[in-house]
């Protein structure tokens, strides 16, 4: 499933002569494939409990500060040092498993929880790696969520393009909100300056909403040629998820000329022009 998606993300197939050693490397040696996204799911439930407990620690601080320790108000959280990078470190594994059972329960469960618990640590202490991995992760959920829920009514090993039109869906969605959201957090800077956690998210969300935009223009080429790709079935034509991916292409059309035309960027009318010219030749290829 791993090489479907990365073949999906990268038409050319460069990165399959490095995954594969990487993705033997990383299993763990009494787990097969299909427990390595159970052990990922205890590992991240974990984490986020261990989140929960230092914010509940913290509470109950401040609650014993009257009358005799008013300084409790002031303190703020207390650095556990292993917690931050260790964050960054599941978030990393998260995608690079998820990406590879994007149909499994476990890992709409594993990236919502880990997302949150990750934007919750940055606003407890701003830090911009862990809301990039955090908006990265909530839009994996997206992406999970839609391909578990079509997992229900077929198998998707037999329809990959209904599997990348899930994925096109949700970064199609994900694209429109971080690109946004930035404009509508911008009420929150004083004189141009971030001074709320919403304040600090408005670049990074607005770069993530540029970096799922590109993948989503990947897959929906790949999406677009698939009916001539040689390796497409019979099973893998217009009614194998055809619809979801044109309407997928729509939405992520419509986000881009919608902030192209409110921020006047250059950028992103070149990516608006892209998804045109990839919703031309999908129509071309598949009606």
């Amino acid at each position: 499933m791993a090489l479907k998606i990365l073949d999906a993300l990268m038409p050319l197939g460069v990165l399959e002569r490095i995954v594969l050693p990487t993705a033997a490397w990383t299993q763990f040696p009494s787990a097969g494939p299909d427990e390595m996204p159970g052990l990922v799911l205890i590992v991240t439930l974990a984490f986020a409990a261990v989140v929960l407990l230092q914010g509940s620690l913290y509470r109950r601080r401040r609650e014993r500060a009257w009358p005799d320790h008013l300084e409790y108000l002031q303190a703020g959280f207390k650095p556990w040092w292993p917690l931050r990078p260790l964050g960054v470190l599941v978030g990393l594994v998260v995608l690079g498993v998820g990406i590879g059972g994007m149909d499994r329960w476990t890992t709409v469960v594993s990236a919502v929880a880990l997302g949150a618990s990750l934007l919750v640590l940055a606003h407890r202490r701003w830090s911009e790696p862990l809301a990039y991995l955090g908006l990265a992760l909530i839009t994996l959920m997206v992406c999970a969520a839609l391909a578990t829920i079509a997992g229900f009514f077929t198998e998707l090993g037999w329809a990959r393009p209904l599997l990348w039109s899930c994925v096109l869906s949700g970064m199609a969605v994900m694209t429109f909100m971080w690109l946004w959201l930035p404009p509508f957090w911008s009420q929150q800077l004083y004189e141009g300056q971030a001074w709320t956690t919403t304040g600090r998210l408005i670049v990074p969300a607005r770069r993530v909403g540029y970096v799922v935009a590109v993948i989503g223009l990947i897959v929906a080429v790949r999406m677009a040629v698939w009916p001539r790709w040689p390796s497409a079935g019979a099973e893998d034509g217009m009614e194998s998820g055809g619809w979801l991916g044109g309407g997928a292409i729509v939405v992520l059309l419509l986000a881009l000329v919608n902030r192209a035309k409110a921020a006047r960027s250059i950028g992103l009318g070149v990516l608006a022009t892209l998804a045109v010219m990839t919703g031309g030749i999908y129509c071309w290829l598949r009606v």
